[in-house]
């Protein structure tokens, strides 16, 4: 862990705002962690970069998909985020809530080893929802064998398997 971002003892603008989230109520958490992640509770960098995480799954629950979509792309873009790895698990519940919610362009911040932690038994349709967008991306980025070697992962009987089989039809 970077140890300007290891988290102290939360201020109690803080503490009331976990709070908030622990009690999932939504909106009044997210606006109360925003006031933490932007710095005007006077935390520190490790405190703020959870509360920016913690506010991004707010927005979620609350069903506020644009408002996360940025905050989660904020943290995705930031390699050194706390909650970089995490975010990807939520990048991808997003897409699922729209096809334009999320930008694909956020993906390029992970690579396959990043996906490859859902690869297991209880995971494996995130794995491949992870897959299917990290393929398209490369396939954007013009990454033709990784983004067809993703794309080609998709069984035949998960939702994009008619998109993936028909982006790797076009890489061949």
């Amino acid at each position: 862990m970077n140890e300007a971002m290891r988290p102290g003892q939360m201020t109690e603008q803080a503490a009331a705002a976990k709070r908030l989230y622990d009690a999932e109520r939504w909106s009044e958490a997210a606006d109360a962690l925003e006031r933490v992640s932007n710095g005007a509770s006077g935390d520190d960098a490790g405190n703020r970069a959870i509360a920016e995480y913690h506010r991004a799954i707010a927005l979620f629950r609350d069903h506020r998909y644009p408002e996360a979509a940025s905050s989660f792309r904020a943290i995705a873009l930031e390699r050194g985020h706390l909650k970089h790895q995490e975010t990807l698990l939520w990048l991808a519940k997003l897409v699922l809530t729209g096809p334009d919610v999320v930008d694909l362009d956020v993906f390029a911040a992970y690579d396959v080893g990043d996906i490859e932690r859902f690869r297991n038994a209880a995971q494996m349709e995130v794995y491949y929802d992870l897959a299917y967008l990290l393929g398209r991306e490369r396939m954007r980025e013009g990454a033709r064998a990784e983004a067809l070697a993703l794309l080609s992962r998709i069984p035949n009987d998960h939702p994009f398997a008619n998109a993936a089989a028909r982006c790797a039809a076009t890489l061949r």
